[in-house]
């Protein structure tokens, strides 16, 4: 330990009181506690439909190619909750770090991208972000980490 306070964990620092939180999330009795929630998501994904007229007769470009608009479609994903101790620290890191609004939503965006593709591997950023609203993604990132911190709070 630095002499602020500071633990060097493989690179990645954090304070003595984020050790000990991470540490009241380990003393669950029984691994039974440590369940691991599936949330149910509405997440919008996008098909390309051609644009027609009203007589039903397709628009062209000056190349002679459909136009085509996106329709939203929603389906219903079910993502593990489940928080690997690497993406743990990473939260933790951030959290001495002073990171502007931008970078800060940047980040959660990516972590909780991290967590989707345990579930759904093939899930990109793009796609997330055009599937879910900034207080989509937030809650998400809160459901996924509320139950650490209600654990490091016991």
């Amino acid at each position: 330990m630095s002499e602020n306070g500071i633990i060097d964990i493989g690179g990645i620092h954090i304070t003595q009181e984020q050790a000990q939180a991470a540490m009241q999330t380990m003393k669950a009795v029984n691994l039974d506690e440590v369940m691991i929630e599936v949330v149910t998501v509405k997440v919008r994904h996008y098909k390309e439909e051609t644009i027609t007229d009203d007589d039903g007769n397709p628009l062209l470009d000056g190349q002679g190619k459909p136009l085509t608009y996106r329709v939203p479609k929603t389906r219903t994903a079910h993502i593990q909750s489940m928080v690997p101790v690497d993406i743990y620290h990473k939260v933790m890191a951030l959290n001495n770090q002073s990171l502007s609004a931008n970078e800060m939503v940047d980040a959660m965006t990516d972590i909780v991208l991290e967590i989707w593709r345990i579930t759904e591997p093939w899930m990109d950023r793009k796609t997330l972000i055009e599937g879910l609203d900034f207080e989509g993604i937030a809650a998400l990132s809160e459901r996924f980490f509320d139950r650490l911190n209600q654990n490091s709070k016991a």
